[in-house]
């Protein structure tokens, strides 16, 4: 329609001008026709050439799709075996647990728990007790060192853990003697946990069994507690604490309760399950141990 419309104009110009000279008329007509040749010609070229940038800019769109879902093809079967790769392989966590009490001193205990595909998890412990009356105390040497590796069971949705454990101690608390001996005797134990949205509880006991050195000069001993608790809100809980170590076996020294703590306890949790805790109260046996009060601090770092 362009195309017609502005050829009208020129052949009804053409009709006036033929009646004053024939010689302009023909000129006219050759140089419409070679217009209008011009036109076709340049239009046919522009459409052509506009196909082919519409065809270059699909295939390019194409080859850039392809390459972009080849690279998503890639990335997404990279992560899938990084996932497989991750499952495939043992779930480890450790944590790290700084404690101080009125009758064992200072002592950072190190935990460790492997996840397995079963339904139990493997776990360790080493605790490195640094009273120098579990060693020789004139130099500080030949200290207490306790290792062990247990089951840990989950049961009640997770709510409740059980992990028996078998350890080792090594030094010279057990057996006696003049110096450090490996293995100097076993530490059957086992720590209980339950835990659920407003109670919490943590039962332990274990038994320091001699098997080495001269039996004049063995100890055995076990430790027990006993923590129930609630939970006030996400950041505190209270409860109950109770705490004894007896001395069940020795050639020269009475047996019985070294102490017997009876009190309570205030947790303070954190982010990224770090938590402190202070348990506090009376001894209620002084038979060896005269000190009348006690405290245990702890302190929970998981890593």
């Amino acid at each position: 329609m362009f195309t017609q419309s502005v050829a009208l104009k020129p052949l009804q110009s053409l009709n006036i001008a033929s009646m004053f000279n024939p010689f302009f008329t023909r000129t006219m007509h050759k140089t419409l026709l070679f217009a209008l040749l011009l036109l076709f010609v340049t239009n046919t070229y522009a459409q052509e050439n506009s196909l082919s940038e519409e065809d270059v800019d699909v295939n390019q769109t194409q080859t850039m799709s392809s390459s972009e879902k080849e690279s998503v093809a890639i990335s997404v079967e990279d992560d899938e075996n990084e996932d497989q790769n991750a499952e495939s392989g043992p779930k480890a966590s450790f944590s790290l647990i700084t404690i101080q009490n009125s009758v064992g001193g200072f002592y950072p205990v190190f935990l460790g728990n492997i996840k397995t595909k079963k339904n139990f998890d493997v776990t360790f412990y080493n605790i490195f007790w640094t009273n120098p009356s579990f060693g020789t105390a004139v130099v500080g040497g030949d200290l207490l060192l306790e290792q062990g590796v247990g089951l840990g069971f989950h049961f009640l949705n997770n709510d409740l853990y059980v992990n028996p454990t078998l350890g080792l101690a090594h030094g010279k608390f057990l057996s006696g003697g003049e110096s450090t001996r490996l293995a100097e005797g076993v530490v059957p134990n086992l720590n209980v946990i339950y835990n659920n949205d407003w109670f919490e509880f943590e039962g332990y006991i274990s038994w320091y069994k001699a098997v080495k050195g001269d039996e004049a000069n063995q100890r055995d001993f076990i430790l027990n507690w006993i923590v129930p608790g609630v939970k006030i809100n996400q950041s505190l809980s209270v409860g109950g604490f109770y705490e004894q170590f007896t001395l069940t076996r020795a050639q020269n020294s009475p047996t019985g309760p070294v102490y017997v703590w009876l009190g309570g306890y205030v947790k303070l949790k954190f982010n990224s399950g770090i938590h402190a805790r202070l348990a506090f109260g009376s001894n209620t046996n002084t038979d060896i141990n005269p000190a009348g009060e006690f405290y245990k601090a702890s302190v929970f770092l998981p890593f």
